[in-house]
């Protein structure tokens, strides 16, 4: 099976997901989509920035495929990354 965007195996990992990503992992990817930068995003929310970047492996580990990239300086989604997103919930999107 593939992984492409369009895939309906990344479209059933990314509906599994919901019920198993903590809302604090989803905020924290949803705002670093946001930014694209994953130090601002520690210093928002008073964390470190390891505890950041152990949350996105954790989710890219669940998602079975890497959401964001780092491109130029900053980090952007992968076209999985862009499916998470817009099927991330809204209720988690301004946390």
């Amino acid at each position: 099976m593939s992984d492409a965007p369009d895939s309906p195996l990344l479209d059933r990992r990314t509906s599994a997901l919901w019920s198993t990503v903590h809302c604090a992992v989803l905020s924290t990817f949803v705002r670093i989509v946001e930014t694209g930068n994953f130090s601002s995003v520690a210093r928002s929310l008073s964390i470190a920035q390891s505890v950041v970047s152990a949350q996105i492996a954790s989710l890219n580990r669940l998602a079975g495929t890497p959401l964001l990239e780092r491109v130029a300086g900053k980090w952007q989604t992968t076209a999985s990354g862009v499916i998470f997103h817009k099927r991330a919930p809204t209720a988690k999107r301004n946390d």
